[in-house]
């Protein structure tokens, strides 16, 4: 059968068909444009993201700078004030120091107590309250000088001997005093030697009452007496003759025996070698 035609020469369908066709051809180039433009973004947005991730840890890095500069400067703040607390907790605590810690001779090791024989340096001190010893005012009699820290276990066992043999020879005139050699107050070896507070007069009165002290206890401010009888072990004792001739010498304990030996040596104006004491304390100063 004889198809048809349409007044434009086409068959029926035919035009449908053609447009259905350009109909594919122009979505076709459209998802095509669109694909083309899809591919060209991807790179852009890479980019993009690339970037905010860049200045994201770069925002980051400078953040952590701006907080350990921060921290820094908080530690060392810190640091500075407790210097500063520490100082002024110092300064207070030694307001009442009877002495100057920097006078006390330096020397490593420090040397040996002077010789027996010689002639002992004099001195001239005072106790707490103000009344003066000297050695020249002790000429005449034999004289037991003893240098100690209120501290010392060795200082404190020997307050009680020392007594003794003070009672002992009052009637041959014997006169006794005592020169503290340390700076540091009454916990000094408690402490494992940290607190070095300086002592001031509670720690003298400590010391007398704790231990029934008799001697007067003199205070050397600036340890030129110290230093000059070599007195760097505590307790470092001296007996002199009435010549001021030093006639016994020992550090550390010392027993009741060897000192009676030394006080009848100075009472013959002889030398004597009692025995060696033991125990001696001797910080570094």
């Amino acid at each position: 059968m004889a198809q048809k035609q349409t007044p434009n020469g086409r068959r029926p369908g035919q035009g449908q068909a053609h447009a259905t066709r350009a109909a594919g051809r122009d979505n076709v180039a459209t998802m095509t444009a669109g694909t083309a433009s899809v591919e060209r973004g991807a790179p852009a947005g890479r980019r993009a993201r690339q970037r905010a991730a860049a200045a994201e840890a770069a925002r980051r890095r400078r953040l952590i700078t701006i907080l350990g500069a921060v921290t820094g400067v908080v530690v060392v703040a810190i640091i500075v004030i407790a210097v500063l607390l520490n100082t002024v907790f110092a300064q207070k605590a030694n307001a009442n120091a009877l002495t100057n810690p920097n006078g006390l001779s330096s020397q490593n090791p420090p040397p040996g107590p002077l010789a027996v024989g010689t002639k002992a340096p004099d001195f001239n001190l005072a106790t707490v309250d103000g009344k003066h010893y000297s050695l020249a005012g002790l000429h005449g009699h034999p004289a037991l000088v003893e240098y100690f820290a209120v501290w010392c276990p060795h200082c404190q066992h020997m307050a009680g001997i020392l007594n003794g043999v003070e009672a002992n020879y009052t009637s041959a005139g014997l006169q006794s005093v005592a020169i503290m050699a340390s700076p540091y107050g009454k916990d000094f070896e408690t402490s494992g030697q940290t607190d070095t507070r300086l002592a001031d007069k509670s720690d003298i009165a400590w010391f007398k009452s704790t231990f029934n002290v008799s001697q007067p206890l003199l205070i050397d401010p600036n340890f030129a007496t110290v230093n000059a009888y070599n007195a760097f072990s505590y307790p470092t004792i001296y007996i002199l003759d009435r010549n001021g001739v030093i006639r016994y010498v020992s550090q550390g304990d010392a027993t009741a025996q060897q000192l009676a030996a030394g006080v009848n040596a100075a009472e013959k104006g002889v030398n004597t070698n009692a025995g060696s004491a033991s125990g001696a304390s001797s910080p570094a100063h």
